[in-house]
């Protein structure tokens, strides 16, 4: 098992945070990895939040263009 200590920058400031894992990966690796799966964590959080939350109709075929059409207002609007 692999212990180390990731960055995470904010602003000028820094925070450290300890972190650990069994990959054998480089640690900048993992982190870097950890960090873009965070990325999509939040913005499937946010979709689950606004759009998603309610769904228009009982059809499938209606929902599924309604998930369409917020993930890409989504996309756009970040």
């Amino acid at each position: 098992m692999k212990v180390g200590v990731g960055v995470a920058g904010v602003g000028v400031a820094s925070l450290r945070y300890p972190f650990a894992t069994n990959r054998s990966e480089p640690l900048a690796t993992v982190e870097a990895e950890h960090r873009r799966h965070a990325v999509v964590e939040l913005a499937i959080r946010d979709l689950k939040d606004q759009a998603l939350a309610h769904f228009p109709s009982g059809r499938f075929t209606a929902n599924a263009a309604w998930t369409v059409i917020a993930a890409l207002t989504h996309n756009l609007l970040r």
